[in-house]
């Protein structure tokens, strides 16, 4: 019969507790907010879609797909303004309903001459700013990294064809985040 594990933290390997914490028996960390989730909260539909560009990175982790992500999105020209949106909704789901689920990030970054054009057609158009993406852990553990496709955006304005040269643009920019991941 195995020790039962001194840290009060701790359930081994049904510790929920929402943060990192080592098995004083087993050593091995047994509550890590980016392991697997073993809720059936989860979400199994996968990030492909007619509103989005998508990419799977089997044997990739977590962390570095977020970082790579974000080193992406400045070599493309975008980047991440004061005060957008960097949701780790895993961890909101754990603190606000105690719902365990695989790592889900959103992340919010924008072109400011992109976002300006779109503005000045379209006064109301910054309700559809910034650009969003979303990467999350897919149920056989495999990363993916979503990205909405701009071309929705202008397409959900007043006026899609005054929108058109720079969501097209701004489409094209987006997919090479996904290529230089």
């Amino acid at each position: 019969m195995a020790d039962k594990c001194s840290n009060s933290k701790c359930k081994c390997s049904a510790c929920t507790c929402g943060s990192s914490c080592t098995c004083a028996v087993s050593k091995e960390v047994v509550c890590d907010p980016c392991k697997t989730a073993t809720s059936t909260d989860e979400f199994t539909t996968p990030l492909e879609g007619s509103y989005c560009f998508s990419k799977k990175f089997p044997g990739a982790t977590y962390e570095d797909i977020c970082t790579r992500f974000k080193e992406a999105v400045l070599k493309c020209g975008f980047g991440f303004p004061p005060g957008a949106g960097d949701i780790h909704l895993h961890t909101v789901l754990k603190n606000k309903l105690d719902k365990n689920v695989r790592p889900y990030r959103m992340i919010s970054f924008c072109n400011p001459k992109v976002g300006m054009t779109a503005i000045k057609i379209e006064s109301g158009f910054g309700l559809l700013l910034p650009c969003q993406a979303v990467i999350m852990e897919d149920t056989d553990g495999v990363i993916n990294v979503g990205i909405m496709d701009p071309r929705l955006h202008a397409h959900a304005s007043a006026t899609p064809e005054k929108h058109e040269e720079w969501a097209t643009s701004a489409a094209q920019n987006v997919q090479k985040i996904l290529e230089i991941l």
